[in-house]
């Protein structure tokens, strides 16, 4: 496996499928900080990103905002295996880290907003979350009536996954005071550069993204709130957000992301009648009918992939299935296991 790696021409060959694969990513940070595996992440390494994009640019198309549209609204097929590549949410990892990336490959990139977030200097509420925990000298917590040790990374992760999946269903006003009353409780004392480090973006920030002609800016929601459950707040969710990005920017705002990848029928339905022209989740990668505009699949990336399982991830799903399940066989290579049941 590793000599396809180094084999350019050889690799070029095997990848067949002519298909579109979006991918997910959220924050970039500088290369002199070490990431810490509660509070951190959703984020990805500079030096990462730059071999990742630099992989992408020499073996596939990167395709611009009106190839995907063409591709996912109007059926329109690619004539060579191809990437988009998307943020989530918003960080300023993504004008501070991942912007010179995108500059130095020509990259073309859309990068979703919890618009609400953009220049309040406050955190999303899933990170209070993670640095309350991780920064927390508590031996135990109490939540919903179930009592969590803390004493290990393993629990403090356990922790922050329990708590994100049972405030995240809360509409905006009931979520921010559970978490306010959860991190009260939990007296941590977090250290100013790692929220600095993992803050939303300003307007300043913002506007060095849309200064980019690499960058579309589309919309994450206002308060990156679970829209199943937003009720009343559902129409504001998504037609406050373009509205408040459209006057960030001063550009129409034609894409959205369903924040944590959480959508209906209804809510499907309601974004396509706002205007905007695609809408991406997470899971599947590819639907069946392998380009739906309004429920496009992406593949995330985080922290926990190395290059090897990077590159596995990405041209698994280009190289024919019989295939590729024959380079497997025959490879035994520790990576490819690691690979396939990274997270």
């Amino acid at each position: 496996m590793i000599f396809l790696l180094v084999n350019c021409r050889l690799l070029k060959i095997l990848l067949q499928r002519k298909i579109l694969l979006t991918l997910m990513y959220h924050g970039v940070l500088p290369n002199n900080k070490k990431l810490d595996p509660i509070t951190q992440k959703r984020h990805i390494l500079q030096s990462e990103f730059d071999k990742q994009c630099r992989f992408l640019r020499e073996f596939f198309h990167l395709v611009s905002k009106g190839e995907a549209v063409d591709y996912y609204l109007h059926r329109q097929c690619v004539s060579r295996p191809s990437v988009l590549i998307t943020f989530d949410d918003g960080y300023r990892g993504v004008a501070d880290g991942a912007l010179p990336v995108i500059n130095k490959y020509r990259i073309p990139a859309i990068v979703f907003i919890s618009a609400g977030y953009v220049g309040n200097h406050q955190l999303f509420w899933f990170d209070r979350l993670a640095l309350a925990v991780a920064y927390s000298d508590k031996t135990g917590v109490v939540f919903d009536g179930r009592r969590f040790p803390l004493e290990t990374l393993e629990q403090k992760q356990e922790v922050v996954r329990e708590v994100e999946w049972s405030v995240k269903n809360n509409p905006f006003s009931s979520r921010e005071r559970i978490v306010d009353l959860f991190c009260l409780d939990m007296d941590s004392d977090v250290p100013d550069d790692l929220v600095r480090r993992i803050m939303p973006l300003d307007e300043d920030q913002l506007q060095k993204l849309c200064k980019c002609p690499f960058v579309t800016i589309g919309s994450h929601g206002v308060w990156h709130t679970h829209l199943s459950s937003a009720g009343l707040d559902l129409e504001n969710e998504i037609s406050d957000s373009r509205w408040m990005l459209s006057r960030f920017t001063g550009r129409s705002v034609e894409f959205f992301s369903y924040p944590n990848s959480d959508y209906t029928w209804k809510i499907r339905q309601k974004v396509e009648s706002h205007g905007y022209k695609l809408a991406f989740s997470v899971n599947p990668i590819f639907d069946k009918s392998g380009k739906h505009p309004y429920e496009i699949g992406r593949l995330g990336i985080n922290a926990n992939y190395s290059f090897p399982i990077f590159v596995f991830k990405i041209i698994e799903q280009f190289i024919n299935p019989t295939l590729w399940s024959i380079l497997i066989y025959f490879s035994g290579m520790r990576w490819i296991d690691e690979a396939s049941t990274a997270n």
